[in-house]
């Protein structure tokens, strides 16, 4: 930090503020923010770029290009404000457009990240209709066996999978394996099996999306970090196979894994960290909510949403409050899942111990009562505890008339 500073001191007395290479050394600088966690003050600084660029270009130069490109993908990547970020994307777009064509590298580029944010948004359709164009783009001007072209065609499969337009997509995203695969770029695979672990979880063919998402954590770990929003999405896709798949639950081992990926992932509490709701753009805060007609894992929405009917303008199907598909969020969810298999192999031990961690849990955060599931142990004790304090009452009654027999029998 400080060579940045003393270089935009001498730059700055050098060549004046609004000079172009000030300008650069001004994003590198707010670039350096951003890897430090510095988020508003590298905000501050892209603001300032922006109307030092603006001010003196204008919208259609490559410099305001850049600098509005940037506010909007770390809006929507650092700090989740969503219409903000795609405001500047889609200006920052605009402006691309009438300056370049549209196979200019940066312009490619903005147009990804603008379809990023739509798929947040929960607009699917919008980001589906960028992402065919950006497919045929890439695909008559470079080929089909192009590196760029098989990227916009992952793109455009996991577009089409958020929409529930299935048809090609598995054939469509195996070809990005294949292709992935003889160059050795494995990164890029897992990406692909992502896709079609999602794709598979959408069609309820469980197990197979079992294949394809099993390993993938430790893969994306390597990669991109526990705490990352990609790995988070992973671990989220998991979470919602286990919720959905009644056909082979989980083993304890499975959700005890599970539960040490959601503790490093940071997402242990009740909100559901780059997880946005569709219908306010906020976090989503305790119970996830998902149409049951919508393909599971693309629209989703908090609490709040549903009970405030806002919800209903995100989907045709226009389902009550009562039929929206009801999530836990992940560390209280897959306690849950844990009591259930304990109650079913009657392991009342183990169940006691899980029980009370899900209790503390539950009275650490705060969950509302009506959210609690069922305590199946307790019912069971008690009865035992009945019977045997029957039996023991009885046992001592006998006792008691022996007893008065003899003594009668004496007198």
């Amino acid at each position: 930090e400080p060579l940045f500073v003393d270089a935009l001191i001498h730059l700055e007395a050098l060549l004046g503020r609004e000079d172009v290479y000030v300008l650069e050394t001004r994003l590198s600088f707010a670039e350096g923010m951003f890897e430090s966690q510095e988020y508003i003050r590298g905000m501050a600084l892209l603001y300032e770029c922006f109307d030092s660029a603006h001010g003196q270009w204008g919208d259609d130069h490559a410099m305001t290009i850049r600098v509005m490109g940037d506010i909007g993908i770390r809006l929507c990547n650092g700090l989740g404000r969503l219409v903000e970020a795609a405001t500047w994307l889609e200006r920052a777009n605009d402006a691309s457009t009438r300056l370049y064509s549209n196979m200019e590298g940066h312009h490619t580029m903005l147009v990804r990240y603008l379809t990023t944010c739509y798929i947040r948004q929960g607009r699917f359709a919008q980001a589906t209709a960028i992402a065919r164009s950006i497919y045929d783009q890439e695909r008559r001007t470079r080929g089909p066996d192009n590196h760029f072209t098989h990227s916009a065609r992952r793109l455009m499969c996991l577009c089409l999978r958020n929409q529930g337009c299935y048809d090609n997509v598995d054939t469509d995203v195996r070809t990005c394996i294949e292709y992935y695969e003889s160059v050795d770029d494995e990164y890029q695979v897992v990406q692909c099996r992502k896709i079609l672990g999602d794709f598979y979880l959408a069609t309820g063919e469980f197990a197979r999306a079992r294949v394809e998402l099993d390993g993938l954590l430790g893969k994306y770990q390597k990669y991109v970090g526990s705490t990352s929003s990609t790995m988070r999405s992973v671990l989220y896709s998991c979470l919602l196979l286990e919720a959905f798949n009644n056909v082979v639950p989980a083993s304890m081992e499975i959700l005890s894994g599970l539960e040490n990926d959601v503790i490093n992932s940071g997402i242990s509490s009740e909100t559901w960290l780059d997880f946005e709701c569709h219908g306010c753009y906020e976090p989503i805060q305790g119970w996830l909510h998902l149409c049951p007609d919508c393909p599971r894992n693309s629209l989703r929405v908090c609490h709040a949403c549903v009970q405030t009917n806002k919800a209903k303008s995100l989907c045709s199907h226009d389902p009550t409050p009562r039929d929206w598909i009801r999530v836990s969020p992940p560390m209280r969810f897959l306690q849950e899942q844990q009591l259930a298999l304990l109650a079913k192999s009657k392991d009342w031990v183990t169940y006691a111990l899980v029980h009370q961690a899900y209790k503390d849990y539950c009275n650490q955060h705060e969950v509302p009562v009506e959210e609690l599931v069922d305590d199946l142990a307790p019912k069971i004790a008690l009865f035992g505890s009945c019977r045997l304090g029957f039996v023991w009452a009885a046992g001592a009654a006998s006792v008691c008339l022996v007893t008065l027999g003899l003594w009668r029998t004496r007198r």
